[in-house]
Formats: structure tokens, sequence, C-alpha cells
């Protein structure tokens, strides 16, 4: 059996370093900027960073106070009895936010870095499947990949996900194409190693990336099954990582599956599943979700009315063509090393949202199905490669640059859009409100019907954790309140809609200029996530303009 890969071409390095060097730049310009605003997992990310390069433990938020984890936690818990993730992100975070200071940046470095790591490794598998020709495309499908851009601009597990399972991948064509027994046992524990980090990370991985694995190992048997003493102590690698996660998730982390799955009966699922690779999702809307999109900005008024589907319109007729070209070879019978590669990715492709099909909220949701997205850059290769091999090459050559083309524009457009809008779905302005405010001498009274207000303040006030785990919420100068208190002028309170838990950038124009002149707990600023729905309540409260037409102030 031969194996691409082979000596490089002059040409190719070239390219290859260019494109790796636009998607570093996709992912690591502004980020701190833009996306403009952290998410709330992202100031818990942040500060259990923080929290572990200073003590090693983390505290767990209880009604009793603080419960202090013990030395180096697996599992990052962020309310006592509420939902636990891996610590992965945390723990790979740490020394950058431990040596550079916790910021909006440090936070996301980690996401970036994965993200760029990931289009290497995609060109790597693509490169060892198909041809050099096929790789370049699949690294520059990835590279302009609008969901792959914004899942790498964010502090969250399945940007980390998406990186381990695609190393792990590569590793496993490399051990199957490695002669040496040495070698190839090498690398095959590299793999087992690698994939069962991947499912360690993030929780719908660990559904998926076992698929992957006996997937490949189906497509690859012939392969694989000669060998199958060096691979049988990488298989059981894998399997003491995966076994203990799953039953992990199965007990412990019981909560959060039986609220994003309990009730579903098997068609809801079989439609789940079908709604992740309709076209409304791939072209069009992607899954609603803003934090999931980079095409669709969503401003202070208005959404920007320009498509956001999953793919870009490049990867979709690649993807769309490779998957017509799969069915072909696989009509024909044809068993080569290329074909077997395509109808391995497109297993891969249709196993990757079944964790997301399981679950009954955000349907489709780009996030839980994260692992499509290197499964849709390489069936692009694979389409290139078989092309190339064809009489109809030319003819799609200028077709391809067209749509490739969109894709670029449309990326640069998102980008730009998104570090220029304040998004509800990102929490922007409120770390920038409590420190301004904190710094101007005010109090800063912020509710606890903010999920994750106390990482808020902590974010924002960069508290020393050694201080939070001896006085508890009493260290921040931010106080967390169930009830309203006594208001003194200028005190400010920060409270958020409990059906709409999102601050908007009106936020820091509208508080910033509030003055609250009696006391008592009779003025409640809400924030839904649109403008338009901001309200006040209270005992005949009304938005009162100032004489001057500087911004308003609120008077009863």
């Amino acid at each position: 059996m031969t194996w691409h890969g082979g000596r490089w071409n002059r040409g190719e390095l070239p390219i290859v370093f260019l494109l790796l060097l636009v998607a570093a730049a996709l992912r690591f310009v502004a980020l701190g900027d833009a996306p403009r605003g952290l998410f709330r997992d992202e100031w818990e990310k942040g500060y259990t960073a923080h929290e572990l390069w200073h003590t090693a433990r983390h505290a767990v938020p209880a009604a009793d106070g603080l419960e202090i984890s013990r030395p180096l936690p697996i599992f990052i818990e962020t309310y006592k009895g509420h939902d636990r993730t891996s610590a992965l992100y945390q723990y790979l975070t740490a020394p950058v936010v431990g040596l550079f200071g916790l910021s909006a940046f440090t936070t996301r470095f980690l996401a970036a870095l994965a993200g760029s790591l990931t289009c290497l490794f995609v060109w790597l598998i693509a490169r060892r499947a198909f041809s050099p020709q096929a790789a370049v495309g699949a690294l520059a499908s990835i590279t302009l990949h609008p969901t792959a851009i914004i899942f790498s601009r964010w502090a969250q597990q399945g940007s980390l996900a998406i990186l381990f399972t695609t190393a792990g991948v590569w590793l496993l064509f490399e051990a199957i194409a490695e002669n040496k027994k040495q070698q190839r046992r090498a690398v095959m524990a590299a793999a087992a190693m690698a994939l069962g980090i991947a499912a360690y990370a993030y929780d719908p991985a660990r559904l998926v990336v076992p698929a992957i694995v006996g997937l490949f190992l189906f497509v690859y048997r012939r392969e694989a099954f000669p060998h199958w003493r060096a691979f049988l102590p990488a298989v059981f690698l894998f399997l003491a990582i995966w076994i203990p996660l799953f039953v992990y998730t199965l007990t412990s982390g019981s909560s959060r599956l039986s609220r994003v799955s309990g009730g579903l009966t098997v068609l809801e699922i079989v439609k789940n599943f079908a709604a992740h690779f309709s076209p409304g999702f791939w072209l069009l809307s992607g899954d609603q979700n803003p934090r999931h999109n980079l095409g669709l900005a969503w401003g202070d008024a208005e959404p920007w009315p320009m498509p956001s589907g999953f793919l870009g319109y490049g990867t979709a007729l690649m993807v769309a063509l490779g998957l017509v070209l799969v069915a072909i070879r696989l009509k024909k019978h044809e068993t080569g090393t290329s074909s077997r590669a395509g109808i391995f990715l497109f297993l891969w492709l249709l196993a990757a949202p079944a964790a997301a099909a399981l679950t009954n909220e955000g349907i489709p949701h780009a996030l839980r199905a994260c692992l499509m997205i290197p499964a849709t850059s390489l069936i692009a290769g694979f389409a290139l490669h078989c092309l190339a091999d064809g009489r109809w090459c030319r003819a799609w050559v200028p077709v391809l640059l067209v749509v490739l083309g969109l894709d670029a524009v449309r990326t640069a457009v998102g980008l730009t859009l998104l570090g220029r809008t304040s998004s509800a779905a990102w929490n922007a302005g409120l770390i920038e409100e409590i420190r301004s405010d904190l710094q101007n001498g005010q109090k800063v009274y912020l509710s606890a019907d903010i999920p994750y207000s106390n990482y808020a303040a902590l974010f924002a006030e960069q508290t020393d954790p050694r201080k939070y785990h001896q006085e508890n919420l009493s260290a921040l100068k931010t106080r967390i309140v169930s009830l309203m208190p006594p208001f003194e002028e200028g005190d400010v309170h920060i409270q958020t809609m409990e059906s709409a838990p999102y601050a908007t950038s009106e936020m820091k124009r509208i508080s910033s200029h509030m003055a609250i002149e009696r006391n008592g707990p009779d003025l409640v600023v809400r924030y839904s996530d649109s403008p338009k729905s901001m309200n006040l309540t209270g005992s005949g409260l009304v938005p009162r303009p100032d004489s001057q037409g500087a911004a308003p102030r609120f008077k009863p």
C-alpha cells in the first residue's frame, strides 16, 4: 500500500507557511478586543487559571462559604452541586496568566493557539492521506473556516478537543504508515494519549472521540490487525483514560447530562442529528447563538444582515462535492488509499454531531458538534485531490478562487464587526464598568442574579487568590448582593433580568452616569439583551434628560 506524504517540493513550503501565518493572524490579532467583552465562562476560566497558578487549588462557592479543593483538582466545579467541567483549559492557561497577568488576551490565548495548531494538523492529515496539493486546499479551508475562527477567539474547552482530536488522528495515520515496529508502537501510544486528552477536554468528545477511533480502526483494519500486538497497548491506554471519564459523566456529571439530554424520543434525536446537516445550518444561520457565529455580527440594535452559516461558501461547495465523490468511489468499490481516507472522513463527519443530537437545547449546536470542523475541511481537501486527477480540474479552478475569495471577504468583515460591536452575548462592558466605578471611589453592588457574578468581580478586581481563599467574598470591594441594599448618593447597582442574563453596551453609557439621589431600595436598572427592552422599575422612577443635553440621570 502506497502512502502519500513523500518529499517536499520547492513551492509547497512557502504557501503552507503563508497560510499558517494567516491562520494565526485571524486568531490572535486584536484577541482581547474581538469579541468585545468576556462571556461569563471566560471570567471563570481566567480567574481559575490565576487561582491555580498561585495556590494549585480551586475554591468552590457554597452556601456556607468557600470549599477549597485538594491540590491540583481534576475537575472544576463553579458552584457547589453545579456542573463540573474538565480543568485542562485552566491548567494550560495558568502559566500564561501567571506570567503575563490576568486579562482578556491571556485568558483567550490558549484558544487562539489551539486553533492555529489545529490548522497545522489538518494540513498534516491531508498530506498523509491524500497529496500535498489537497493538503494545501484543506489548510486554506480551515484557515478561513468561520466557525473555527470564532471558536479560536474565546476561552472554551471545545478548541482543545478539536486540537487533540486532529493531532491524534494524524498520529493514527502515521502509525499505520510506519514500517518499523518500535516506532509504530511509540506513535500509537502518542495517538492514544492525544485522543484520551481530547475526551477529557470536553464532555461531547467523550462520546464522539471513541467513535472516531473505532471508525478509523474499522476502515484501516487491514493495516492495523496484522500489527495488533503493537496496537493493543495503545488501545488499552486509551480505554484506561476514556472509561473513567465515561463513568464519571454518567454518575458525577449526571446533573448536567439530565439537564441537556432529558426527555428526548428517538424521533427527536434523529431530527436533532439531521439539523446539523441542513443547508440553513451550513450556509445561512448557523445555530443562532451569537457566540458560535462569525459572519453575523450582533450589534447594539439590529443584527448585521449577513449570512453566518457553520461553513464558508468555498468549504461548503467542496464538502458537497467531496461527499458525492465518496459515494461514487463507494459504488465503484474503490479501495485505494485516498478512497478509504475519504470514507473514513465521511464517517467522522457523521459521528461528530452525535453528542449534540442527544441534547435538547440550542439545536443545531455548533459547539457540541465542533469536531465537524476538521472533518469538513479534510473532506474539502479530498475533493480537491479527486479533481486534480480529473479532466475537469482546470474548469474548477476559477470557481474555487471565487468562492474562496468570498470566504476571505466574509471572514474579514465578520472579524471587523466582531471587534466594533458590543454583543449582548459577551457581557460587554461589565468588567470595565466595575473597574471604572471602583477607581472612581464608588460603591458597586453586583446582583447575585447575574450568573457567575462572583467571577465577574474577582476578574475585574484581579483579587489575590490566597486572600480570596481566606476571606471569601469579603476580600472583594464589589459587593455581591441577592437583596437590594440601602443606597447612598453615587452608588452603582448592576442587575440583569433573569430571563436574559446579559449586559449590553448600554451599561457603560448609562450606569457610569447614574446617580442615586436618595436612600432606599427603589431603583433597579435592569439590562436585557436588547437596549430597547431596558426599563426601570420602582416607585415612580423615570429617566429625565439633563437640561444641558448630557446623558440622562435618574431621579425619583
